[in-house]
């Protein structure tokens, strides 16, 4: 049966400290045909755009 993935799992899929990753990667092993919307994809871009400024700011100010 054909899984629709909401933003939270591409999300919880990359990103290895979310609370939600082991389900996460459960769900890509899945052989079961995923898919997602346009607008899943577009908001998972953006979210991924928001980490990578926390993170940037995290490394500048902390680790270098």
């Amino acid at each position: 049966m054909p899984i629709f993935l909401d933003t939270n799992v591409p999300l919880g899929y990359i990103f290895k400290w979310d609370p939600w990753h082991s389900y996460a990667t459960n769900a890509f092993k899945n052989k079961d045909l995923k898919y997602w919307s346009n607008t899943v994809v577009n908001e998972t871009n953006h979210k991924l755009k928001e980490h990578k400024k926390k993170l940037s700011k995290f490394f500048i100010r902390y680790i270098l």
